[in-house]
């Protein structure tokens, strides 16, 4: 059995008895596959219950007694044959499955007309596959790689440059055409169709591109730190956010990096080296716990905080997948005679007034998906709301407590107000001497909103909150095509802050029209250059009684050979030529017989008598050792710095569902 299949079925099972969250699975169980385990986790859990009445409807099991005891890894390894991308690996379950496939495709065929519909996804509840409505949005990483460059390499693969329009509009899974955002990243970020799968693409892997939400790209883009400050990043892990920040400070300066989770921190530092961050320094401490008078915390100017959260916001979430998957279960449980499911206790997952496990958020990527902490036990929505409002509180207060800070951007991927406007107005009634909150993202229509139902507090003697709102940023998923966010943007008063240059619209899309032109000049040049280059080995490989007469009527290596006046000269010269000896010695007439003897082997003391042969043949062979030098260099660097890079563990926050 592939070893992807096993870390998935154990996590599922884990997961479904309710006792420890996916991410926290990840990392314990699947090591390096963790993207791969991700998707399958995810997806399996989306088609739980489809999965299950297949089983049963098929006859496998009457059939195979012995898979009932298998656990989740069943429907793991049924997922990749019915639905995913085909069963691999190899062992005694998947040849049992192979040999019922026909009973399996069948069964899952009646389901279909039982339910009028002809795709699989159709089979699972709307809410749970809304996301697959969102774009693929990849953020172009400048550390890395140029804009320039990236395009051009997407187009030599067949993807077509198109407008954004065309792509939220596509609903095929096979096009091959992407688009460049205009709203944030000055033209950085690329836009995919809902279905392309970038994972394993060398951009990818190498840390060119990220694979980064276009929502989640907004608190970066805000906090516009400049070149040359002293940043922090208070809740980091793993880093996408990061490195947009180090993006915007073009690596210099410093970048503090905080979280307190060991293997989230450890995280971080692998993406650090990925993607090219050099100014950033991991912590694996308590950002609430420094003291910011102390250095280097003293100096610090800009910070991003981007705490733990609801994920309201997310469009699929993972308590609504297991809680889809259990009740499957806990209705299959209670019928006499039936099979219950590896990990069911009882009939179901929770004991009496508890809630069936943990929440967990799931994002279109791992990397926001490790960023989300917020996990609930035993306590009802709005204490979890309640606590996790508090922290948020805190961590913005303690942010804004930094002597030299002149701007805090405080962010979540939740659409509730408790978490988002409330929070803002409970620090700035405590910090509005200092600070005040600017207007973020100007031409982003969608702004905040206020309930004031929705407050608990006092406003009797808030003014201004109508601006304060305006101020801020919410996007809403069903129409800005993106994860449910929030930004504000806390600046101090009388701070002075370097000038932004944000592009319009026109400007990005003259831009995007002058790269393709530039990669339409480039194919023709590239063509021309592959066919002199095609002809120049021709020469370097025929035989030697070939190459003096295709060069001979060449003027170039008569050229190098004239300012030689002694023939007999010419061989130390090539030798000295090799050798870095300086050509001083050359003119001298006597000398090359005795500088032949001493410093070069006995082979090259009988080739004097063949100088003119060696006029005409070592020119060229000592002109391609030049020529091919470069080319070869080039790729020895590539290599290096991708063979650094390259970890498979780093895969971990590059993940769409």
């Amino acid at each position: 059995m592939a070893q992807h299949y096993s870390d998935a079925g154990k996590i599922l099972d884990k997961m479904l008895i309710g006792g420890a969250s996916m991410k926290s699975l990840l990392y314990s169980t699947a090591g390096a596959q963790i993207t791969t385990v991700h998707a399958l986790v995810c997806e399996t859990l989306k088609y739980k219950r489809v999965l299950d009445v297949v089983l049963r409807k098929s006859g496998i099991y009457a059939a195979e007694k012995w898979i009932a005891e298998r656990g989740n890894v069943v429907h793991v390894m049924l997922y990749d044959l019915l639905i995913g991308k085909g069963i691999s690996g190899a062992g005694k379950l998947k040849k049992t499955l192979v040999a019922h496939e026909a009973a399996l495709k069948a069964a899952l065929a009646r389901e279909k007309v039982k339910a009028k519909v002809v795709e699989n996804i159709d089979l699972v509840p709307a809410h749970l596959r809304k996301h697959e409505m969102l774009p693929r949005y990849a953020r172009i990483n400048q550390l890395r790689q140029k804009k320039q460059a990236t395009i051009n390499q997407f187009k030599k693969e067949g993807y077509k440059l198109v407008d954004v329009q065309e792509i939220l509009q596509t609903t095929s899974k096979n096009v091959k055409i992407f688009a460049v955002d205009p709203d944030v990243c000055n033209g950085h970020l690329l836009v995919f169709p809902p279905f392309t799968d970038l994972h394993a693409h060398p951009l990818v892997v190498s840390g060119g591109l990220i694979l980064q939400d276009k929502a989640s790209c907004f608190s970066g883009f805000v906090l516009a730190a400049p070149p040359g400050c002293t940043a922090i990043d208070s809740c980091a892990a793993p880093g996408m956010k990061t490195s947009q920040i180090c993006e915007s400070m073009k690596n210099k300066g410093k970048l503090i990096a905080f979280d307190k989770s060991p293997t989230r921190c450890e995280t971080l530092v692998r993406l650090g080296k990925r993607n090219g961050m050099k100014i950033m320094v991991a912590k694996n401490e308590d950002f609430l716990k420094t003291d910011p008078t102390q250095s280097p915390y003293s100096e610090v100017e800009y910070i991003l905080c981007d705490p733990s959260c609801s994920g309201s916001g997310i469009v699929s979430r993972m308590d609504d997948l297991i809680k889809y998957a259990s009740e499957g279960q806990r209705k299959k449980g209670r019928g006499k005679g039936k099979r219950k499911s590896v990990g069911q206790k009882g009939e179901g997952h929770k004991e009496e007034g508890k809630e069936e496990g943990k929440e967990e958020v799931e994002v279109k990527d791992v990397d926001e998906n490790l960023e989300e902490d917020a996990t609930v036990g035993e306590e009802t929505e709005a204490e979890r709301l309640n606590k996790l409002a508090e922290f948020q509180e805190s961590v913005v207060l303690h942010a804004l407590s930094f002597p030299k800070v002149k701007r805090v951007v405080y962010s979540t991927c939740s659409v509730n107000q408790q978490e988002n406007e409330n929070v803002v107005v409970n620090v700035l009634k405590k910090t509005s001497k200092n600070f005040k909150v600017t207007r973020a993202l100007p031409q982003w229509k969608r702004r905040g909103t206020w309930d004031e139902g929705s407050y608990p507090g006092d406003m009797s003697t808030f003014e201004g909150i109508e601006e304060i709102v305006d101020n801020c940023v919410r996007t809403k998923p069903e129409e800005d095509r993106t994860i449910g966010f929030f930004v504000a943007c806390f600046d101090r008063i009388g701070a002075v802050f370097p000038v932004l240059e944000e592009p319009k619209e026109e400007e990005v899309e003259e831009e995007v029209v002058e790269v393709v032109e530039e990669v339409e000049e480039e194919k023709e040049t590239k063509k021309k250059a592959v066919t002199t280059k095609k002809q120049s080995p021709k020469k370097q490989t025929t035989p030697k009684k070939q190459t003096p007469k295709k060069q001979t009527p060449k003027k170039a290596t008569p050229q190098k050979t004239t300012p030689e006046k002694p023939a007999e000269e010419t061989p130390v010269q090539a030798q000295n030529e090799n050798e870095n000896v300086p050509q001083t010695k050359a003119p001298q007439p006597k000398t090359p017989p005795k500088a032949q003897q001493k410093t070069t082997p006995k082979k090259q003391q009988k080739t004097p008598p063949k100088t003119q042969q060696q006029q005409k043949t070592q020119s060229p062979k000592t002109q391609p050792q030049q020529t091919t030098q470069s080319p070869k260099a080039q790729p020895q660097k590539n290599s290096n710095s991708v063979s650094k890079t390259c970890d498979p563990s780093c895969l971990a926050a590059s993940y769409d569902i």
